[in-house]
């Protein structure tokens, strides 16, 4: 009995918290993206393109009525609650769309990026204050990164669900298979996020001075890094008399470090 209304509990968290994620979406669409999209490229933003529009909020238009269904299935099964009642099967079916989340972590940086570079337009800013004063001083940038955190939310709160589920409830099964594709959901988003930005940063070696050649088809980044390097300065020894403090006859650098797939690439960082 106990167990049951703690499945009780978390389900209804689930409910709650996806109702106003769901909520989020509505805004970020209806609330702010549909009427910056009409008025990008008007007299009343003229500076403005559609195209920034769309990367700001990347593809929130698809994102929302996936979420919308979502919602409304788990609506139906706290609204007709048992104590065999079962969610698991809802995310172990609904689970592998949550790849479309994929194009929006990709974007999500990017978008950021154009949001900076609107802010510097006047009539932009007008408009969001405006917006903002409609939708409840719910701030773009607050919104924008709730889809980032949705997934691992529901694993978190599905996780939780199993440790109050007995292994012989008819929704134990579930669980742990639709935890299992949230999972691999969690790990093609991270690689995919990850790959993109490698790439990214792989492309920008084109336009460092005598590093274009690093720039390979099969070539990938797998870790970049600092390392700060303290030496002796052998040419300051003999010069300074022993009032100064030892720290004078020490020199310091610093050497950024790329690891690739196949190569292992070092480089003397400079003031400029």
């Amino acid at each position: 009995l106990k167990k049951t209304k703690k499945r009780y509990k978390i389900v209804s968290e689930i409910l709650s918290t996806e109702e106003t994620y769901v909520g989020v979406l509505e805004t970020m669409l209806n609330g702010y993206q549909r009427p910056l999209y009409a008025k990008a490229e008007t007299d009343e933003m003229p500076g403005i393109s559609k195209s920034q529009i769309l990367a700001i909020f990347s593809n929130t238009e698809q994102l929302l009525p996936m979420n919308q269904h979502l919602l409304s299935e788990i609506r139906l099964r706290v609204d007709t609650w048992h104590a065999t009642q079962k969610v698991g099967d809802i995310f172990e079916k609904t689970g592998p769309f949550f790849k479309i989340y994929n194009m929006y972590g990709n974007n999500y940086d990017k978008g950021q990026e154009v949001l900076d570079k609107c802010r510097l337009d006047g009539s932009f800013n007008a408009q969001i204050e405006i917006i903002a004063s409609k939708v409840n001083s719910l701030k773009l940038d607050n919104l924008l990164i709730q889809p980032i955190q949705r997934i691992p939310r529901y694993n978190l709160l599905l996780r939780d669900l199993l440790a109050k589920t007995d292994e012989n409830h008819p929704d134990y099964g579930h669980l742990t298979v639709a935890l299992e594709v949230l999972e691999g959901v969690m790990s093609y988003l991270d690689k995919n996020i990850t790959e993109v930005e490698n790439i990214e940063k792989m492309l920008n070696f084109s336009s460092v001075k005598g590093a274009g050649a690093l720039v390979q088809a099969h070539r990938r980044l797998v870790q970049e890094f600092s390392l700060n390097i303290r030496e002796k300065d052998t040419s300051q020894v003999g010069k300074f008399s022993k009032k100064f403090k030892a720290k004078g006859l020490f020199k310091e650098s610093k050497i950024n470090v790329w690891l690739f797939n196949d190569v292992l690439v070092h480089l003397l960082s400079s003031k400029s």
